[in-house]
């Protein structure tokens, strides 16, 4: 059996679990959704099945008056949804906190499209 010599930084660990304990995760189906933003975009590490650690954003918003955390890769482009959440930020003075904008969510059966207006 082979071992991991890789230890768990636990101050990071901890942060990492205060930070999502309570929060709902965000994971719309197809529709369109007013959301708004109730923090600034950051990014955090998350581990994907294999383990390998990947970097993330995540924002937390509010739909229909309820709290969620919107987690998302890193997009590479201006269309992704990453890219878009920048592209908006931007063009509200480098600010998304109380930020309205509508998101339409198109499934296409394989993978979500997501498109803020």
């Amino acid at each position: 059996m082979e071992q991991s010599n890789q230890l768990i930084d636990y101050d990071n660990a901890e942060k990492v679990l205060n930070e999502f304990k309570t929060a709902d995760y965000w994971n719309p189906k197809e529709g369109k959704f007013e959301v708004i933003a109730l923090s600034e975009l950051s990014k955090f590490q998350q581990a994907d099945k294999d383990g390998t650690l990947k970097e993330k954003a995540r924002i937390d918003i509010e739909v229909a008056g309820k709290q969620y955390v919107w987690t998302m890769g890193l997009g590479q482009t201006k269309a992704s949804l990453y890219g878009q959440l920048i592209g908006l930020a931007i063009s509200n003075n480098k600010k998304l906190i109380g930020k309205k904008f509508t998101v339409v969510i198109k499934n296409d059966g394989s993978k979500r499209d997501f498109t803020i207006v």
